[in-house]
């Protein structure tokens, strides 16, 4: 099997988190990649099945059961987003889930750690969205060409699909990757000028308040922006008007970025139930991949891999793994991995596999002790 690379390597080594986390306005220049990931609720349950089956996600509304989500597979074989899971299932058999909002959390906290390694400031945005600071990147990554397609395959590597843009303001690269995924612009003026010509349904705003500016004809961003401000601000707000001067860098947007845990932990799910245990390596595959991309940010090793395997009823089996010495390698862990599943009986159907590890030491120190070793020989 294939390990699934979670790193990409920079010039000797560099770790992105050297960089100082507050952005000073004029230090550098902004450049924003936003990706967006619209199916990353199912995504987040069905990344590690080896078979490609049919799987949707449905809410119920009114007493009916409608799909909200569906995978390439269903789609496929004609399955559409907001039919009924009665309709659905006269096209074909599908696998009917249930979201699982714990899962998301903690694979998007993994997903969020893992782009750390582009970028030193990484933010999370609304409805499983991510924005990345890139402006510093861009060089590091041999271009900015070369950077983004680096992140758009590590991102289809961990089994999500997602769409992007790039833009030289937050909001409007938020935006963009909702409207117009692919679009790449470095200069503001050119920016506003597309922008300008969008429906105002993509400003991030109240539904209530795109139909008050309806009523008004008032159809492009543009109409909008040629509205007098005092006029505006009266009639809906103060913020929506700073959501137009954010959106064209009119106004500084400052961002939090995501903090790496003082500890790792992430979870998957394998909501269709794993009865053979060396059918869980695929899923604990992604999760050392997780572990290592964490080590690298943090400049951190470890020595002891704490494994949860969850199965109905909350019942929970427990085991670890322990290195000979301190490490990040992930054909290492991978092995011994491999060694524990091969003499290993399930207790039952497992549905969620959890990974912890808090016994964490600098790699810079371990270097240095083995090194000190090896002279004492």
């Amino acid at each position: 099997m294939n390990i699934v690379p979670s790193v990409f390597l920079r010039p000797h080594g560099i770790s992105m988190l050297s960089d100082d986390k507050k952005i000073k306005s004029g230090a550098r220049q902004e450049l924003w990649l936003a990706l967006y990931l619209p199916h990353f609720s199912l995504e987040v349950l069905t990344r590690n099945m080896d078979r490609k089956e049919p799987c949707v996600i449905a809410s119920s509304s009114d007493g009916c059961s409608k799909i909200e989500l569906c995978n390439a597979s269903a789609a496929a074989l004609g399955v559409r987003v907001d039919s009924s899971i009665q309709t659905a299932k006269l096209i074909t058999p599908v696998r009917v889930l249930e979201r699982d909002k714990s899962a998301e959390a903690a694979a998007f906290d993994g997903l969020c750690s893992w782009a750390l390694q582009f970028t030193s400031v990484v933010v999370k945005s609304s409805s499983f969205g991510l924005l990345l600071n890139i402006g510093s990147s861009v060089k590091l990554f041999g271009g900015l060409d070369s950077l983004v397609n680096d992140i758009r395959i590590g991102v289809r590597r961990l089994g999500y699909r997602a769409e992007y843009a790039v833009a030289p303001t937050p909001l409007a690269a938020r935006v963009l990757s909702r409207q117009c995924s692919g679009k790449v612009f470095l200069d503001k003026k050119q920016m506003k000028t597309f922008i300008n010509r969008l429906s105002i349904d993509a400003l991030p705003i109240k539904d209530k308040q795109k139909l008050q500016l309806a009523t008004l004809g008032v159809k492009l961003i543009g109409d909008c922006c040629r509205l007098p401000r005092g006029g505006l601000s009266e009639r809906f707000s103060v913020a929506f008007v700073s959501t137009l001067d954010r959106l064209f860098g009119d106004v500084v947007d400052p961002q939090i970025g995501f903090q790496l845990p003082d500890f790792f932990e992430s979870e998957i799910s394998l909501p269709w139930g794993v009865e053979n245990s060396y059918a869980l390596l695929t899923a604990m595959q992604h999760l050392i991949s997780e572990l290592q991309t964490y080590l690298f940010n943090r400049g951190l090793v470890t020595n002891f891999l704490q494994w949860e395997l969850r199965g109905d009823s909350q019942e929970i089996d427990k085991c670890s793994i322990s290195l000979s010495e301190p490490e990040r390698d992930t054909e290492s862990m991978l092995l011994l991995v491999r060694q524990m599943l091969a003499q290993k009986n399930l207790k039952s159907t497992v549905y969620a596999i959890n990974l912890k590890v808090t016994n964490l030491y600098d790699s810079k120190e371990s270097e240095l002790t083995d090194l000190l070793k090896k002279n004492t020989h």
